[in-house]
């Protein structure tokens, strides 16, 4: 016995899912920071930052260093991508795109004598507002270091150097 024969009827479409654009990531990033842990007063002083964007692309990162200036004077030889911004306490650095890694280095000397503590956050300048830049477990992005600088006196005088017998 035969079965009746029927049309086949085509499957409903699947509905196209909406693709996740760079723009629809969170801003997280992952960063890595390196500063000088001991210097002298008006020393060479390096603080760097590798900042690896793990969201949307970030189009003007920010770095609140606090009160970092207020101990600080920049010196030459900063990455180029980075200026103080108008506040005098936060470092613009440029776009950092999703999925990249971009490294600062600042250079300043230092003006403060003592042990500091200083704590770097992170943030994405968008549309005139700052944007909070998270860690990729969601929490707080934050750098923290310590520098001791010491006074210029506490520095070793130069050793004689003996002259070598003919």
């Amino acid at each position: 016995k035969s079965l009746p024969h029927r049309a086949a009827t085509p499957a409903a479409a699947p509905s196209p899912a909406a693709e996740a654009t760079a723009a629809d990531l969170p801003l997280t990033a992952d960063v890595v920071g390196r500063a000088s842990p001991r210097i002298f007063l008006g020393g060479d002083d390096h603080v760097g930052f590798s900042v690896h964007n793990q969201g949307r692309p970030i189009g003007q990162l920010v770095i609140d260093m606090g009160r970092w200036f207020d101990d600080h004077t920049i010196a030459m030889g900063s990455s180029k991508l980075c200026e103080i911004d108008p506040s005098g306490t936060r470092l613009e650095c440029g776009p950092v795109p999703a999925g990249a890694t971009v490294a600062f280095q600042i250079r300043a000397t230092p003006d403060t004598v003592g042990h500091l503590s200083y704590t770097a956050r992170f943030f994405d300048r968008e549309g005139g507002s700052l944007q909070e830049i998270r860690a990729p477990d969601g929490g707080e992005l934050v750098v923290r270091f310590e520098e001791d600088v010491a006074p210029i006196s506490s520095q070793s005088a130069p050793q004689p150097v003996a002259p070598s017998p003919i």
